[in-house]
């Protein structure tokens, strides 16, 4: 018994990396060293965020202002976000704004995500309230989907500020003779927008 026991001991300090020996001479040293290795981590206090995580920084209506935090010195990056659902109140697609700086001045873009089970060529459409839909096409897809990226104009960000409702159109790939319609709700977008913009300023 007492030989399986120190087997058991010694495969378990195997598995940990390191060999018995080093053990022992690890935890004879008075100060341990911090482990560089992005697999492994070394914490962080409750409540913090580390730097390339993201967190929610404002709600307005049924915007948040998503931001990530950027290394000391820089100001956090922060942008729009809307979940879209489905019929069945299913998350569908996700509906992100943010800001673009061009020789022209900043421009608001727009990026919608949708299921990989999308048919491309179908694009997406979307429109604001009884307004006439635009077609935008997919740039790309990768895991966590399908993206359509758009800029608008300073009438369609009025419209966004004056509308109730927007709507996003796609077609799934296994029923190409089938539209799923997503609902955008409005409420906050002015706030969020102007808090998003309030973000980018330089201090």
């Amino acid at each position: 018994m007492r030989d399986t026991l120190k087997a058991l001991t010694a495969a378990a300090v195997l598995c940990m990396g390191m060999t018995p020996a080093l053990a022992q001479d690890t935890a004879a040293q008075d100060a341990p060293v911090v482990v560089n290795d992005p697999t492994i981590s070394s914490g962080t206090p409750e409540g913090e965020n580390p730097v390339g995580s993201r967190y929610i920084a404002q709600t307005h209506g049924d915007w948040e202002l998503v931001c990530t935090r950027m290394p000391e010195g820089q100001k956090d990056r922060c942008g729009m976000f809307q979940m879209l659902v489905d019929e069945g109140a299913n998350p569908t697609a996700e509906f992100n704004i943010g800001l673009l700086g061009t020789e022209q001045g900043v421009a608001v873009i727009g990026e919608i995500v949708t299921p990989l089970e999308t048919l491309l060529t179908k694009g997406m459409r979307l429109s604001v309230d009884d307004g006439q839909a635009k077609l935008y096409p997919f740039q790309t897809c990768a895991k966590v989907g399908c993206l359509s990226r758009m800029s608008f104009t300073g009438e369609e960000i009025e419209a966004f500020k004056r509308g109730a409702n927007a709507q996003v159109v796609i077609v799934p790939f296994k029923a190409p003779d089938r539209e799923v319609r997503l609902s955008v709700s409005l409420s906050g977008f002015t706030a969020a927008l102007d808090a998003m913009v309030e973000s980018a300023k330089a201090e």
